[in-house]
């Protein structure tokens, strides 16, 4: 952080803690295979090692290189996406999908829904969550609690999956450590979700359970464009999760992901997202959003 030695130091004693952290849990993680008695504790402290790290060495990096990030304008109170996505899975007979996007934000409330519907096959996944916010200093600052529940639908392989979850989202803005800083973001989440498979009509008879998990960077670029760079843990997405060996399939990592927003009017935006797990997804979308004052 320019100027802010003990900010920078603090930002450093971060760094070489959340490191231990991930030395520590991968070696734990590697001489276990990977356990699951004892992936409750240590994959929760890779996740949220790895997060500090990777927020904190991107910090560093963007704060000494002298990049100049927009200030965070107000967020649009509502916006409403449609567009496509293209799905390269190993495993499911998905290849497009029409994609639907939508999100509402109040002082006190925050809720999104979406879907995503194959073009080729019978094949759908639907989310919603909804959540009490907790503002902070900026406008585009929140700590969100709230509950989600998805559905996905795989007609050609014959099963199906409904879950719910309890979630914590953040997005902090790192203008509180110093103005070389301003214009960037992080991002972390965690939460548990349960899931129920249904094969052939027949349900499971046991519940799956999910740890969640995940963290990002952003910036906001000249002319308003906003990229962001991330880790989900969510291993039940369309983009699956990554596989740590030579087999396809999702393992026990999440996935990968970067996020790109370019405005064409006040009102209109195009994004692009792209995540890569055990699949590779690639959505495009128009957003049109409220409009609000700069």
């Amino acid at each position: 952080v320019l100027g802010k030695k003990k900010r920078a130091y603090a930002l450093l004693k971060l760094e070489l803690a959340a490191l231990g952290g991930m030395v520590a849990s991968g070696l734990y993680l590697g001489l276990t295979g990977a356990s699951r008695y004892g992936n409750e504790i240590s994959i929760p402290i890779l996740i949220t090692s790895g997060g500090v790290f990777f927020n904190t060495f991107i910090a560093d990096l963007v704060g000494v290189s002298g990049l100049r990030s927009q200030v965070a304008s107000l967020r649009p109170r509502w916006s409403f996406s449609a567009g496509v996505s293209y799905v390269q899975d190993p495993q499911f007979e998905v290849d497009s999908m029409a994609s639907l996007r939508g999100e509402v934000w109040t002082k006190r409330f925050y809720f999104e829904t979406s879907l995503d519907e194959a073009i080729r096959v019978r094949t759908r996944r639907y989310q919603v969550f909804g959540a009490h916010r907790l503002p902070l200093k900026f406008d585009s600052e929140s700590i969100l609690i709230g509950f989600g529940a998805t559905h996905t639908s795989y007609q050609p392989e014959g099963f199906l999956i409904n879950g719910v979850s309890l979630q914590v989202r953040a997005l902090f803005e790192l203008a509180h450590l110093g103005e070389s800083l301003s214009g960037s973001f992080v991002r972390f989440n965690t939460g548990l979700a349960y899931q129920r498979g249904i094969i052939d009509g027949a349900e499971s008879s046991t519940f799956d359970r999910l740890l969640l998990g995940g963290f990002g960077y952003g910036l906001r670029l000249p002319r308003k464009i906003v990229a962001e760079f991330f880790y989900n843990h969510r291993r039940d997405t369309l983009a699956g999760g990554t596989s740590p060996g030579p087999n396809q399939g999702s393992g026990f990592l999440g996935f990968f992901g970067t996020r790109w927003s370019v405005p064409l009017t006040q009102r209109f935006a195009m994004s692009s997202v792209f995540r890569i797990g055990s699949a590779r997804v690639l959505s495009v979308l128009l957003e049109y959003r409220s409009k609000e004052k700069q």
